[in-house]
């Protein structure tokens, strides 16, 4: 059984990790399975670059005007536009896959002729959601507007009144490209987004499937030596790890995340951050905070993990994150806001703590909680690890797949 993966890259973002995750793990269960990409840059084995020559110029070219694009809308979170992209369809590994996936195209990897394109191959093609901008007129997160349910008129996230009319123009546009194509399938890894999926106007009449993202639980462990001391902690100290691409960012609720560290006592808690927040954000929290950098590899993230004891997230908006996935892999519970897919993954009172009201004094009243006792977090850890393995491992991944037809495989 031949797999192909499309994505917009091989590594930057969560979105293309966890397509690099699903194909390692199809290969891993026998299927013949490649991600092609618009953008390489670790050479992956099983990736294959599908944007070269000419096609990185335009590449280039294209990517300046979706930022003449994105000024012009001056939307609120991150907004897609499908104006311009790459003609995947042609490529030999995408014209000779039994199944195909989609996962994050965007940055000019597909435009909506180009995933017409493809969808008129017509092999099975399944949409694996990393967010909700394949069913709306351009948002990665609606937040509270229903406007994918009908025709996203009027849309609250673009600031630009001149141009409220793109993200209604966009949304027909996918309805007059891909809707009528009775091959497309819609894949979501939490039932939240797939809730938010079937109640959409262009996946009506289309199979929405729920597979939840998978990473390797062999690489993804509790270790069995301390990392605090690679991290300059304080091992007498409890730990808490944070992170995301942008602290900045809307969708993230890092605001909330200080907040809360700002009332935790700094003669036991500790703060580890991964990636590289500006100096000023961090300002005022009384506790020493450790900051990793960005880590690209596994092994730095595992080492990161293992030197914390807790991890906190307080998105805004969210989908089924990869950071959690991997935290209680490694054993360490995680609090978390209400949001998204986060509860499906984090339960509550069981593997972690999942706040009611999403709240700053919530955050540290799961923290509290989950360093209540010995007891209590010797049990929350072994239930996170045990959960992973148990629902997102590679092993499982062909009966997650169940939509692919596994006895192609010998």
């Amino acid at each position: 059984m031949k797999i192909v993966h499309i994505s917009a890259s091989d590594s930057m973002g969560g979105a293309a990790i966890a397509c690099i995750r699903h194909s390692e793990a199809m290969r891993a269960a026998g299927a013949d399975s490649v991600v092609v990409v618009a953008e390489e840059h670790f050479g992956r084995p099983g990736v294959v670059c599908g944007v070269t020559g000419y096609g990185k110029l335009l590449h280039s070219a294209y990517r300046r005007l979706l930022a003449r694009k994105d000024a012009r809308l001056d939307a609120l979170g991150n907004f897609g536009a499908m104006s311009y992209g790459h003609d995947f369809a042609s490529m030999k590994e995408v014209r000779e896959a039994d199944a195909i996936f989609l996962h994050w195209v965007n940055n000019n990897t597909l435009s909506l002729k180009g995933v017409e394109c493809i969808l008129k191959l017509g092999k099975p093609v399944f949409w694996y959601m990393h967010d909700m901008f394949p069913i709306t007129g351009g948002c990665h997160y609606s937040f509270d507007c229903q406007g994918f349910e009908s025709d996203c008129k009027d849309c609250p996230l673009i600031r630009n009144t001149s141009e409220k009319s793109f993200a209604a123009r966009q949304l027909q546009d996918k309805l007059r490209h891909w809707k009528k194509y009775r091959n497309l399938s819609f894949v979501t890894p939490s039932r939240w987004l797939g809730d938010l999926v079937r109640s959409s106007v262009l996946a009506e009449g289309h199979p929405v499937l729920n597979v939840p993202n998978v990473l390797d639980t062999d690489v993804y462990k509790p270790l069995n030596f301390s990392c605090k001391e690679l991290f300059g902690l304080d091992p007498a100290k409890r730990t808490i790890l944070f992170g995301a691409a942008s602290l900045k960012s809307i969708y993230k609720g890092f605001a909330d995340v200080r907040e809360c560290l700002k009332g935790l006592d700094p003669s036991r808690y500790e703060g580890l951050v991964i990636g590289e927040p500006d100096s000023a954000v961090l300002e005022g929290i009384p506790m020493r905070i450790r900051t990793t950098g960005f880590l690209y590899d596994d092994l730095s993230l595992v080492m990161a993990y293992n030197a914390s004891d807790a991890f906190i997230i307080a998105s805004k908006a969210e989908n089924y994150p990869n950071v959690v996935m991997e935290a209680m892999a490694c054993s360490r519970p995680c609090i978390g806001y209400r949001t998204g897919g986060i509860p499906e993954l984090i339960r509550h009172g069981e593997s972690g703590f999942v706040t009611e009201n999403n709240t700053p004094a919530e955050l540290m009243r799961g923290i509290e909680y989950v360093f209540s006792s010995d007891a209590v977090y010797s049990a929350l850890s072994g239930a996170a690890r045990a959960q992973i393995e148990e629902n997102n491992s590679y092993s499982k991944v062909r009966s997650l797949h169940s939509e692919l037809d596994w006895s192609l495989v010998k």
